[in-house]
């Protein structure tokens, strides 16, 4: 078996070649364990639009003028990949299953001669592709395989019924069908597939930044547009469906087609309904359609994620493959592994979580040591004061001019970190958590980055401040007008002043306020001149003094303002 490659330009010669693309097909057709990631249309597509940072590397077996085995794969700096790497959620080679242990052995050999320097990573292989022979080489080489279980859920239709009609959520249905008509459905038109496509990503980038300190579309400028390239042109590919109350998209999934499989890529739903749980209704309502199409298979694919266990029938193993450039590099990087695990347990001990640890990492790393000095001062010597004001008729009735946005996630990932104390992906999970609080962001933004911000909340019944560790309690039909920020070019303009006109005229008039309140500090006096002018009067402060180990709280507020216990 004498294997071949080509590399960069004489890669593409081969994928432009009608004859070499049918024989590939082929045998992707043929193949049980293929995945839609190794379709040659997938992966000529990602070549095109990763071209900028990956040089496309093609490994096959040439025998009686047919393709009878082959791997895409894809180079950068000493690392190789599969084609589509990390939007690829399964990899591997194609080839007739008798012949995939040797294909794997000619691989390794082929790159021991040709890129010696390399590392190599594949993530996740189907389990077909790890035989016991496979399995033989491995232990014998510099190669470290880990597997991974895979929640698949098997599409049964009185499973999902009977999930359906379930009390709890046929009131979750219920709650979001009093918002509007609600609607779901399967998009197949690429127009409309983008159109879709479009309205998932601040969604899913959102929720993703907030989760897991990744912002996938934002962070990779090809990907959106690799996507769209596959509605366009792959649209078969592709399973899409959304969750609309009228016209505004809840809920959202976009999936891979296999046969009678669909993997799961692109899930999202929006925070501003997530107090009736629209993902949950999204994902019931697609399995039931995927049982209906005849589907038998939805893989809800690897990851740990607790609502993929919630919605698994069953499981099965997938594998991460790497092989290291060298058995030192291979010793190396399990000594880390062990003690890493020795730091997760260490922080588990402690409740603190690897992202957490990882934002704490963070902080102290951007922080200049004069700005470290003076929080640890201010964590010692501390006097702060939050004063509070109270408005009780709109003196924005007049409103003329409205130039900040309402609930718009797109804008709050444009947020730009200015100070060091500043960082995106707390600001982002900050904003999700109010956001599903009934919170309501206001943003004004150009194309690249968010401008001005501040916060509404409507109907407030207590509030608790973290800068003087105490709260108070607000009166019926309150709303609390709080945290304006100004991106540091753009102060100057009177963006502060406008979003609390705009503020003050929708709490009064869109969300029938009766009274409005509004929290300062004490040494804002820029803020405590617009506010005093636009007719808030004072109505008392909250104090918090700290000397080293020693606290003090005070509230002067009026009784009815204090804060009851929960």
């Amino acid at each position: 078996m004498d294997l071949k490659h080509a590399s960069a330009q004489h890669a593409w010669q081969l994928i432009n070649d009608p004859d070499f693309f049918q024989q590939w097909q082929n045998l992707y057709q043929l193949s049980d364990y293929a995945t839609p990631y190794q379709a040659p249309d997938y992966i000529k597509l990602w070549y095109q639009h990763y071209a900028h940072s990956y040089t496309p590397l093609i490994v096959y077996l040439p025998e009686h003028d047919q393709v009878q085995a082959i791997m895409c794969l894809a180079v950068r700096n000493q690392h190789i990949i599969a084609a589509g790497s990390h939007q690829a959620e399964y990899q591997g080679w194609l080839c007739q299953q008798q012949n995939t242990t040797v294909f794997f052995q000619k691989l390794l050999d082929l790159l021991d001669h040709h890129y010696a320097e390399h590392a190599l990573q594949l993530k996740y292989l189907p389990a077909e592709l790890v035989t016991d022979q496979l399995q033989q080489i491995i232990n014998t080489d510099r190669i470290l395989l880990t597997s991974h279980q895979r929640p698949l859920n098997t599409l049964d239709p009185a499973a999902i019924a009977q999930s359906l009609k379930k009390k709890s959520n046929k009131s979750r249905i219920n709650r979001l069908k009093k918002q509007g008509t609600l609607h779901f459905a399967r998009v197949t038109k690429p127009d409309e597939q983008i159109a879709l496509l479009k309205q998932m990503i601040p969604l899913y980038d959102f929720r993703q930044g907030a989760a897991n300190q990744s912002f996938p579309f934002l962070d990779d400028h090809s990907k959106q547009d690799f996507h769209q390239a596959l509605c366009q042109q792959q649209s078969h590919l592709l399973h899409m469906t959304g969750l609309w109350i009228d016209d505004k998209l809840v809920a959202a999934h976009l999936g891979f087609i296999h046969q009678h499989n669909v993997h799961l890529a692109i899930f999202c739903y929006s925070p501003f309904y997530s107090s009736h749980s629209p993902g949950k209704i999204h994902l019931l309502m697609l399995c039931e359609l995927l049982a209906q199409e005849g589907m038998s298979c939805f893989d809800l694919t690897p990851g740990g994620d607790p609502w993929k266990n919630r919605f698994a029938t069953t499981y099965d193993t997938v594998y991460e493959l790497y092989r290291y450039r060298n058995q030192r590099d291979k010793q190396v990087a399990t000594y880390l592994d062990k003690g890493l695990d020795h730091v997760k347990q260490g922080l588990a001990h402690f409740n603190i979580t690897p992202g957490q640890a990882k934002e704490t990492i963070n902080k102290i790393r951007r922080a200049a040591s004069p700005a470290l000095i003076t929080k640890v001062k201010q964590h010692l010597l501390q006097d702060t004061e939050l004063r509070i004001y109270q408005l009780t008729e709109d003196t924005a009735s007049s409103l003329t001019e409205a130039p900040f946005k309402i609930n718009r996630l797109d804008d709050l990932l444009k947020y730009i970190p200015c100070y060091n104390w500043q960082d995106r992906c707390r600001f982002t999970r900050e904003a999700l958590h109010r956001i599903e609080q009934g919170e309501i962001p206001y943003t004004y933004a150009d194309h690249s980055t968010l401008l001005s911000y501040a916060w509404l909340i409507p109907n407030a019944k207590q509030a608790f401040f973290n800068e003087v560790q105490q709260g108070m309690s607000f009166p019926p039909q309150s709303a609390v007008l709080y945290d304006s920020y100004t991106h540091p070019p753009a102060r100057g303009q009177g963006l502060h002043q406008l979003s609390l006109q705009q503020r003050i005229h929708d709490a009064f008039t869109v969300y029938h306020a009766k009274q409005l309140f509004i929290v300062v500090t004490a040494t804002n006096k820029v803020s405590r001149h617009v506010i005093e002018k636009y007719g808030f009067e004072y109505i008392g402060s909250l104090y918090y003094h700290r000397r080293f180990n020693k606290e003090e709280k005070v509230n002067r507020l009026p009784s009815i303002y204090h804060s009851q216990p929960v």
